[in-house]
């Protein structure tokens, strides 16, 4: 977004008679954007306010009735209220009202537990589990692994 600072200097310099370009360069701006701050004689855009103002209780009660299902909250708004309202401008709205926040479900489902931890140190090889049988009497696919390897090669 280009400031509102920025917008005034892009008008007064190309009222002063500075050409599109050297404004562009010298501002860091598209020729474009240059252009469409003349056009607007520097002042900030105005979007219209939008169509619908949402009641806050209404969304309270939906949420609770849908369960929490968003997308089944703007299916109802749009088809018992006549109000049509994206998906993503919902869930904003949601938020901002603090309806719907983010819950961490791992932790309200499983205790932590600060003595079962995983643990990142090293454990002798003698220990581990390579998971693969092997026939009696051959060595496992570990033990071959962590066999020394033979400075001679065979010759064939």
């Amino acid at each position: 977004m280009i400031t509102a600072d920025k917008r005034k200097a892009v008008f007064l310099l190309h009222q002063e008679g500075m050409p599109i370009r050297e404004i562009s360069r010298g501002l860091k701006l598209s020729r474009n954007a240059v252009r469409r701050i003349i056009a607007q004689a520097g002042r900030c855009p105005t979007w219209p306010a939008p169509a619908h103002v949402l009641d806050p209780d209404l969304l309270r009660q939906l949420y609770q009735d849908c369960h929490g299902y968003a997308q089944r909250m703007a299916e109802k708004l749009r088809e018992e209220h006549g109000i049509a309202i994206k998906y993503s401008t919902l869930t904003r709205y949601l938020r901002a009202l603090g309806i719907s926040t983010p819950v961490d479900l791992r932790c309200e489902r499983v205790p932590t537990n600060p003595e079962r931890r995983c643990s990142t140190t090293p454990v002798p090889s003698g220990y581990r589990s390579t998971g693969l049988a092997s026939p009696a009497g051959q060595p496992s696919l570990f033990a071959l692994l962590q066999a020394p390897v033979s400075p001679v090669l065979p010759r064939l």
